[in-house]
């Protein structure tokens, strides 16, 4: 396979390099051969390098929780080959520069045929290799456990235990199972240099030949038949500045030479051979069950809160990653709170111990998150407000706008923080134990549980958005004529209640019409829910910007408090702008939800 690969330098805490991996593949046979590349564009010049030879060895939890959400763990030893012109005598060619990393690839996204991959690698010093510590890696592989051999060749060394900042950072994703060797691969790369007639450096080929290595674990055995994978692929690695008119020739080049177009996989999946395994029989909407409903929403939070834990460790700049893990946690603790009546052994009894400390721990993190959220929101609404201020006030502005910063800054750390801590791990279990009721930890929720959400859910879940329209609309009837911000903000969350429960419960409704009926009640509650929700954002603003107009830094001169002074009076006035026309907004919204059609699907 063809990989194309540009690498950007960033900044990640404990992290010696982050960069972006973009590959491009395609299918070669064994015979394919690397085609002359010289003058592929004009004035290019294809040189050759130093061979490499890469072993690497990829970690997972035994029943490789890692490789399923398509993230991995790696240790790589590089050696370099010394070219034939320096070698002596007849024996085998001597060793040169050596260096090891350890490294985390996030997963990948497309576009097109284009795939764009993070990696987080930290690098341990390069050393060269001698007798004695060749002696000493074949001591270490002669100790390392049988698990870990690859037939008669085992790694020279393969790591007992995996870097523990590498490990810190997949530690929830793996929900806290220890990591062991799944993979060794040994790899030959021949590589060749593409430059410009000045010698600028354009892009880089490697043409890999790969021999491969699964091992056994006590959750995956494999079969006897289950040898050594050999395959090949060529990489493109674009060089820093080069352009995709580089990129677009090579592969040009490399499909008249016989390579073809894939979907492509890594090496690692290659390896492993990994397959989805058969789905679950989908139960008709007449069969699904209470259970079953609290199940699916359970395994819904859990995989977004796992798809997206990379990315907001990583730091990626995308603010939809938290925005997407914060509905996720506000979605739950809302089908949560709906079912507590159905889960109490009587009515009127508190639900059980577990299944309240699910719905605090979702509240304190989906706390943390929404902190981190509403410092995104705030920024990008501020940007844009202060672009509009006279130029007059701008620095009055910038002053504001590093003050959002800083705060951003901070509640992002305070995140970060808390994906560290035991609670979230613990929060992470206990939404596999409600997903996964046959798999670990399952013993945690006792059969009774699931015998009280016995009740088929075509009946219950409407029950259930009864209720919450019922207080939606108690909320709303002690507005009065000039309702308090915190009174509609009270509204807002109630609104967002329904909506989350009439979107769980469209699905598993049998009436076609009382399905579209409940879809129409989810967006029009999204409507009332946005409408309030710009007001609440808009009062919470004013506020911010009062508290940091009123900050005096220690020597700040008096025209700058002056300057920030008048630029946060005009943003404030934006502000209120804002509130105004959602105020006026907001009884038209809730007029297109108060609708007793619209709502015949609950029986109100």
């Amino acid at each position: 396979m063809l990989t194309v690969t540009r690498h950007s330098a960033g900044a990640a805490a404990g992290v010696t390099l982050q960069q972006l991996e973009q590959e491009v593949k395609l299918d070669i046979g064994t015979d394919w051969s690397l085609p002359d590349l010289s003058g592929v564009l004009p004035g290019v010049r294809a040189h050759p390098m130093p061979d490499l030879a890469l072993e690497t060895t990829y970690f997972d939890t035994a029943d490789l929780r890692l490789a399923r959400r398509h993230v991995a763990v790696r240790f790589r030893k590089e050696t370099e080959a010394v070219p034939r012109s320096r070698r002596g005598g007849n024996g085998p060619p001597p060793q040169g520069r050596t260096s090891e990393e350890w490294t985390v690839k996030l997963p990948s996204t497309s576009d097109g045929a284009l795939l764009s991959r993070t990696e987080l690698t930290w690098v341990v010093p390069s050393t060269r290799a001698t007798p004695a510590t060749s002696k000493a890696a074949a001591a270490t592989s002669k100790a390392a456990p049988a698990s870990s051999r690859l037939g008669a060749r085992a790694p020279d060394r393969l790591p007992r235990t995996v870097h523990p900042e590498a490990s810190a950072f997949v530690h929830a994703i793996a929900l806290g199972r220890p990591l062991v060797a799944v993979a060794h691969l040994v790899t030959t790369r021949q590589r060749t240099e593409l430059r410009t007639s000045d010698g600028r450096r354009l892009a880089e080929i490697d043409h890999d030949t790969v021999s491969g290595k699964a091992f056994a674990t006590k959750e995956r055995p494999l079969g006897a038949d289950r040898g050594e994978v050999r395959f090949s692929e060529v990489e493109v690695e674009l060089a820093e500045g080069s352009s995709l008119e580089i990129l677009e020739a090579v592969v040009d080049r490399l499909q008249e030479s016989g390579a073809r177009a894939t979907s492509g996989g890594s090496k690692l999946g290659t390896v492993l051979q990994l397959s989805p395994g058969p789905k679950p029989p989908r139960k008709p909407r007449e069969g699904l069950l209470m259970a079953d409903v609290l199940k699916q929403q359970g395994c819904s939070c859990l995989v977004t809160l796992l798809d997206h834990d990379p990315a907001i460790r990583s730091g990626d700049a995308d603010p939809e990653h938290i925005h997407r893990s914060r509905v996720a946690t506000r979605r739950l603790r809302t089908v949560l709170r709906g079912f507590e009546p159905v889960v109490a052994a009587t009515p009127g009894d508190a639900p059980p111990a577990w299944f309240a400390a699910l719905s605090e721990d979702l509240k304190w993190f989906g706390g943390v998150l929404g902190a981190a959220r509403d410092s995104d929101v705030r920024l990008g609404s501020l940007e844009k407000d202060c672009a509009a201020l006279p130029g007059l006030d701008a620095a009055g502005g910038a002053t504001l706008l590093d003050a959002a910063r800083e705060q951003q800054t901070s509640n992002h750390a305070d995140l970060l923080e808390a994906m560290a801590k035991g609670r979230y791990l613990q929060l992470l279990r206990a939404l596999e134990m409600l997903s996964s009721p046959t798999g670990p930890g399952a013993a945690a929720v006792p059969g009774q549980f699931w015998a009280t959400l016995s009740q088929p859910a075509a009946t219950d879940m409407p029950s259930l958005a009864k209720r919450q329209w019922s207080a939606t609309v108690k909320a709303v009837s002690r507005l009065g004529n000039q309702p308090a911000n915190e009174a509609l903000h009270r509204v807002r969350i109630r609104a967002k209640r329904l909506r989350y429960l009439a979107e769980v419960a469209a699905p598993v409704i049998s009436r076609p019409e009382d399905r579209r009926s409940a879809s129409a009640t989810a967006r029009a509650a999204t409507a009332l829910q946005d409408v309030l929700g710009e007001l609440h954002d808009a009062v919470v603003s004013e506020q911010w910007l009062r508290d940091a107009a009123s900050r005096r830094p220690a020597r700040a001169k008096a025209e700058a408090l002056v300057a920030t002074g008048v630029a946060a009076g005009q943003l404030i006035a934006a502000a209120r702008e804002r509130q105004r026309a959602q105020r006026l907004a907001w009884p038209s919204a809730w007029e297109q939800l108060d609708r007793k059609k619209l709502l015949s699907w609950t029986g109100a």
